[in-house]
């Protein structure tokens, strides 16, 4: 990328891939941005009885309710801030949006592995 034209958006067919970087205890994880729909404070998550230990229940976004997943619980993870300093990350996966609870650490512009036929 230029230096004249660093910003939050690639330009298309740079091989360029921005990804969010988060934390789960000592662990080092990354997302896709395009995947990321927004990143809130963490908020009072209403729970669902008889579900995963991992899905902390479901959380009203803008009138649209979606699950909230605890990923160091469904990793065997201890995490390493307390709930109440995380943060979620709304994401859209296999067209199903669903809440992660995370450590946000870092945005980071990465470039896309050279692949070789």
């Amino acid at each position: 990328m230029t230096e004249h034209n660093k910003g939050i958006l690639l330009e298309s067919g740079t091989n360029e891939l921005e990804i969010v970087t988060f934390s789960i205890g000592k662990n080092l994880f990354s997302i896709n941005v395009m995947k990321v729909k927004e990143i809130i404070h963490s908020s009072y998550v209403t729970g669902i009885p008889e579900t995963h230990p991992a899905v902390e229940g479901v959380l009203q976004v803008r009138g649209e309710i979606i699950p909230v997943i605890d990923l160091a619980k469904a990793l065997n993870i201890v995490p390493s801030v307390p709930k109440e300093e995380s943060k979620f990350i709304i994401a859209e996966l296999n067209e199903m949006k669903v809440v992660q609870a995370i450590t946000l650490t870092d945005i980071t512009l990465k470039e896309k592995p050279k692949l070789s036929i």
